[in-house]
């Protein structure tokens, strides 16, 4: 809709996800079995208490050994998920939209001349 000052006025498509804590782990599964496990990173990391500085060393050197990074932490970057979420329903794809918190609506959008 174009309004009298030449601003134009349209209604989008919104789609969000974010994955429920609750639900992590299976949609991390549900990547993996159907083909977009990279779309998870994955890094380790390890924490040591006081007086522990012997295990952290000697951990360190174990891992060194093996040429790996000793730190891990598991996501899907917020964007990349919100981007795979918007591809698959464009293309009408299978996605457990509570598994990934994906939210579908419209958003009303103001583009001044």
């Amino acid at each position: 809709m174009s309004l009298k000052d030449g601003s134009k006025l349209e209604v989008v498509p919104a789609i969000y996800a974010s994955i429920p804590a609750k639900y992590k782990e299976d949609a991390f599964q549900w990547l993996r079995d159907h083909g977009h496990g990279d779309l998870i990173k994955n890094q380790l990391s390890a924490s040591f208490g006081r007086g522990e500085d012997d295990k952290a060393e000697d951990f360190k050197n174990k891992v060194s050994e093996l040429g790996l990074p000793v730190q891990q932490k598991v996501w899907v970057e917020p964007m990349t998920l919100k981007a795979f979420a918007r591809e698959r329903i464009t293309n009408g794809d299978e996605l457990p939209m509570d598994k990934f918190g994906v939210f579908v609506g419209s958003k009303t959008k103001l583009t001044k001349k």
